[in-house]
C-alpha cells in the first residue's frame, strides 16, 4: 500500500483574520482606509474604513451574515461583529446566513499527490484545493499534439477508483463527501507522452455543502447573487465552481467590469 501522508486542503484560508467582509456592490467612488479604490467582489480586513463619495455605494456583507449599505458621503470601519465609527447614512440590511467558513480540512492522500509532480498541464481540481462531493467533473486543458489522454483517479489509500482513455478533455467520478483523492492526466501524441498533470485534492464535508448551500439559497435573489457565490466559491478551494460561476453571471451581467475582472484574475 502507498504510504500516506497529510495533506492540508485549501478549503481553508480565503477566510482568515485578515478577512472580515465581502463587497457585495461598489457604485461610483467607493475607498478603502481612503486611498485605494475598492470594488464589487472584494474583501476587506478587520478594522478597515471603508466610504464613498458622492453620488456613490456600497454594500458589504460581514463573516457573520450581517449586511450593510453605505449611501452616498458615508464612512464606516469594518469588524467582525458590524460596523463603527460611523458617518452618514448606513443602513443595515437584512441578514443572511454567514459566508461559509470551511474549517481547515486534513484528508490522507498518497505520496504521490502531495510530492512535486512533472508536467504542466492545467487540471481542475489543482494541487491542494477542493470539490464538492457526488458526481464530479474533473477536467482539464487541451493539449496541443495530444491523440489520447489516460486519466486515472485513486482515493486516499491508494485504490483506484477510476481510469479512462479519452479524447475527451473531462472525466465525470463518483466522489464521497470529506475525502482525499489523487488523479493524474497524461496526454498522449504521435511519439508518445508529451505532458502530464497530476494532483492531490479534498471534498467537502457534509457539514460544509449544507454551508454552502444555505448561504447560496439565501443570496440567490440578490443582486450579483450568482458573482457573490462565485467569489465565495473560490477563496474555498471551489475553483472551477467560482469559474463556472462567474460565466453565469456575466449571462445576466454582459460586459459587467468587476465580474469580467475577477474572472479575468481567477483563470489567470
Amino acid at each position: 500500500m502507498i504510504r500516506q501522508i497529510l495533506l492540508l486542503c485549501a478549503v481553508w484560508p480565503a477566510f482568515g483574520a485578515q478577512n472580515t467582509a465581502l463587497v457585495a456592490a461598489a457604485s461610483g467612488t467607493v475607498t478603502l482606509n481612503k486611498t485605494s479604490q475598492v470594488s464589487a467582489f472584494e474583501w476587506l480586513p478587520d478594522g478597515a474604513v471603508l466610504q464613498t463619495g458622492p453620488n456613490s455605494r456600497a454594500t458589504v456583507i460581514l463573516l457573520n451574515g450581517h449586511r450593510f449599505e453605505l449611501e452616498p458621503e458615508s464612512r464606516a470601519t469594518i469588524g467582525e461583529a458590524g460596523l463603527s465609527s460611523i458617518s452618514g447614512a448606513v443602513k443595515e440590511l437584512d441578514p443572511i446566513p454567514p459566508i461559509p467558513k470551511p474549517a481547515p480540512l486534513a484528508v490522507a492522500t498518497s505520496t504521490a499527490a502531495a510530492g512535486a509532480f512533472r508536467g504542466g498541464m492545467k487540471i481542475w481540481p489543482s494541487n491542494g484545493k477542493a470539490t464538492l462531493a457526488g458526481p464530479v467533473v474533473l477536467s482539464f486543458r487541451k493539449v496541443d499534439g495530444a491523440a489520447v489522454y489516460r486519466i486515472e483517479v485513486k482515493d486516499a489509500d491508494g485504490n483506484q477508483i477510476a481510469q479512462e482513455q479519452t479524447k475527451s478533455t473531462e472525466i465525470t467520478v463518483p466522489l464521497q463527501p470529506g475525502a482525499g483523492y489523487t488523479w493524474r492526466v497524461q496526454a498522449f501524441g504521435q511519439g508518445g507522452q508529451i505532458d502530464q498533470g497530476q494532483a492531490g485534492f479534498a471534498t467537502f464535508t457534509d457539514e460544509q455543502m449544507q454551508a454552502r448551500q444555505a448561504f447560496a439559497d439565501a443570496i440567490r435573489g440578490l443582486p450579483d447573487g450568482l458573482a457573490l457565490l462565485a467569489e465565495v466559491d473560490f477563496q474555498s478551494g471551489l475553483v472551477r465552481e467560482a469559474i463556472d460561476g462567474f460565466h453565469a453571471a456575466l449571462k445576466l451581467k454582459p460586459g459587467d467590469p468587476a465580474i469580467l475582472q475577477r474572472l479575468a484574475q481567477i483563470e489567470k
